[in-house]
């Protein structure tokens, strides 16, 4: 699919948005196990959209061959030094939940549902993402003064340390899996030639610069 544009504000991407990036090129999207999920690209000064991209939109994209699209937020736009484009840099969505917080958290004897619906209700903020797991196994947590990423995957006692399993991020919903189903989650990144879009699979044992969670 060409990537869309949104205004910040938009959850439901049903609409076009702003409007497709249909000049959009070397677009590449990086999701690691347990980790970083962003889209990189550049749009040309020229471009029908490019008055219109700006830090804190969101670009609606396919992150892969399996998945639906995905939302990511704009965080960073650097022209090149010719002039010539825009350097796009966009994270998932879900990254807005590092600007929530999680002032208690304390679970007994729960399992992978029962934890993130609790990680759920313990959120002072409002949210518009729903917290699922399909972990089987009991255990017990506590956590004080922590965002909600922070709770699933990012600090001692988090639900990645004590129930483990595999982390999917959609446009409304954070899932930990016990697996997403493929053993070789590594870093996908979707490319852009002549002919169209491509997919290629970055194996973390043989790009010693990757990140593996």
């Amino acid at each position: 699919m060409t990537p869309i544009l949104y205004e910040k504000d938009e959850i439901d991407f049903t609409s076009q948005g702003l409007g497709a990036l249909a000049e959009v090129y070397d677009v590449d999207v990086a999701e690691q196990r347990n980790g970083l999920f962003q889209i990189t690209a550049k749009y040309p000064v020229t471009g029908i959209r490019y008055d219109d991209i700006s830090v804190g939109r969101i670009i609606l994209a396919k992150p892969n061959q399996r998945d639906e699209p995905h939302a990511f937020r704009i965080v960073n736009t650097e022209l090149d030094v010719m002039g010539y484009s825009l350097m796009i840099e966009a994270d998932s969505i879900t990254y807005d939940l590092n600007h929530n917080i999680v002032k208690h958290l304390n679970v007994s004897g729960a399992d992978g549902q029962t934890m993130m619906s609790a990680l759920k209700n313990a959120i002072v903020n409002p949210s518009i993402f729903n917290f699922y797991s399909d972990i089987n196994h009991v255990s017990s947590t506590s956590l004080d003064y922590v965002n909600p990423m922070e709770a699933i995957m990012g600090v001692k006692g988090s639900f990645l340390q004590i129930w483990g399993g595999e982390l999917k991020r959609e446009n409304r919903r954070v899932a930990m899996f016990n697996r997403r189903g493929r053993d070789n989650v590594a870093t996908f990144r979707l490319g852009k030639n002549i002919s169209g879009l491509k997919y290629t699979v970055a194996d973390c044992k043989n790009h010693p610069n990757t990140a593996c969670f």
